[in-house]
This record gives C-alpha cells, sequence and structure tokens, in this order.
C-alpha cells in the first residue's frame, strides 16, 4: 500500500495536469489607426479557443461581422479579435483547470481595451435551480460591468434558440437559450448595456431556409455557416441601430 498510494497520486496529478489549457494566445497587431477593435467573448458558438488562427479552416460570425463593419469603416480598419472558449460557463471548470469566463474577462476582453465587446455567455451554466440562477446573474453582471469600466460599448446577446434534429430530438441543447435568456437580460439591464435577441433573426432564417443549412444537428445550436451569416447580420443591424457601425 506504501507504494501504490504515491504511483495513485502521481496518475491523478498527471491526469488533471494533462487537461489544463496549453493553448497560446495569438499576439494582435495594434489597432487601426483610424478604426474600431472590437472583442466578440463567448463559448463555442463564438469560438474554440481564445485568440487563436482558425481562417484557413473556417469562419465564425465574427470574421463575417468584421467584413461587414469594414464595409462602413474602410478595409483594413476593423480589428476582430475572437474570445470564444468552447464548452466555456461563466464560473471555472476547476477539474480542468478552466478559469471560466468570469476568469478569464480580463485577459481575454478588458486587456485588449476594446472599442465595441460583444458578450455571448452563460448558456453552458445550464442555470436551472435557484442557486445556479443566482450564480450565473452575478457572474454576468461583473462580466458585463468589467467589459464596460474597460470603456468599450458592450453588446449582450441572448442566444438563438436553436433547432431540433427532428430524428434524434433528444439531443437538443435547448437550454442554451431558454435557461440563460431571463439572466442574460436582466444582468445587462442591472449594468446598464446594450442588449439584442438573436432569435427574432434565427427564428425568421428557419422559415425560409432549411434547418438542417443553419445549424448542426444533433445539437441544433452549434451554426452551420449559413447560420454563422445570420448571427453576423442580426449583429449588424443592431449595430447600425446604435450608430456604432460607423465612424
Amino acid at each position: 500500500m506504501k507504494t501504490l498510494f504515491p504511483l495513485l497520486l502521481l496518475t491523478v496529478t498527471l491526469s488533471v495536469s494533462a487537461q489544463k489549457p496549453t493553448f497560446k494566445r495569438t499576439e494582435y497587431p495594434p489597432r487601426p489607426t483610424d478604426g474600431i477593435r472590437v472583442v466578440v467573448f463567448g463559448d463555442s458558438i463564438t469560438g474554440h479557443r481564445p485568440a487563436q488562427v482558425y481562417q484557413k479552416d473556417y469562419l465564425k460570425y465574427s470574421d463575417l461581422l468584421g467584413l461587414m463593419l469594414e464595409a462602413r469603416f474602410g478595409a483594413g480598419q476593423v480589428q476582430m479579435i475572437n474570445s470564444g472558449w468552447a464548452g466555456d460557463m461563466t464560473w471555472p471548470k476547476k477539474h480542468e483547470a478552466w478559469p471560466g469566463a468570469l476568469g478569464r474577462v480580463g485577459v481575454d476582453l478588458v486587456d485588449y481595451k476594446p472599442d465595441i465587446a460583444i458578450i455571448m455567455i452563460g448558456g453552458n451554466d445550464k442555470a436551472n435551480t435557484p442557486e445556479k440562477k443566482a450564480r450565473s446573474q452575478e457572474n454576468l453582471v461583473k462580466i458585463f460591468q468589467a467589459a464596460k469600466d474597460s470603456g468599450a460599448k458592450v453588446l449582450a446577446l441572448q442566444y438563438h434558440h436553436g433547432l431540433p434534429d427532428p430524428k434524434r430530438p433528444d439531443k437538443f441543447w435547448g437550454h442554451l437559450g431558454r435557461l440563460s435568456e431571463p439572466l442574460i437580460a436582466n444582468a445587462a439591464k442591472e449594468v446598464g448595456v446594450e442588449l439584442h435577441s438573436l432569435a427574432p433573426d434565427f427564428a425568421a432564417a428557419a422559415e425560409t431556409m432549411p434547418h438542417s443549412h443553419l445549424v448542426a444537428w444533433p445539437d441544433g445550436v452549434h451554426l452551420k455557416p449559413a447560420g454563422e451569416l445570420v448571427v453576423a447580420r442580426s449583429i449588424f443591424t443592431k449595430l447600425d441601430e446604435l450608430g456604432w457601425a460607423q465612424k
């Protein structure tokens, strides 16, 4: 037993260490002289890991939004920083050494000093108890406040509602938008930041397009290319209404 205990402890230690994030964040150049810097902050709907170069393989809504904004500010005058983290919750995943959105909002949003901060987070909290709801909303308030205090114009996003796979409806991640929607709205109101729901524009698109073109099944919430475009257009329209999409 004396021999086995140290080996067991070593095995557990190595297992936890192996789960720690190993990626390196991209070093971004200075913001455009006559343009703007925009940070999108969220979970896997936004991106896989913060500040990664992924465009050789696929595009996210942030890239499409950047192109739309460049039509107003000029080519090369919009710097988009994707601070998505797949699976992220507002609180830490301690067993995997994840900081959680509240734990990383400093390095992945505030430190960039963005002109505009677009935040869509909280869906993975699965806040289905009074305790989780209170904790999630409190964390959202702190995240929105940190973004606002950085000097950025802040837009809090409520998730699209997703589209279930008719063959596997039991695999649908309907909780992502359903549970987080009121918490995001309450937190945005408390902090005094702008709020925008993606649900109406996504629902409208679903009336005219095949659902399988908009979302990946079976979860029904992760975006296909057409879905990325719908989300980008919805956000751009809101930014334009707010007067943030122009010099």
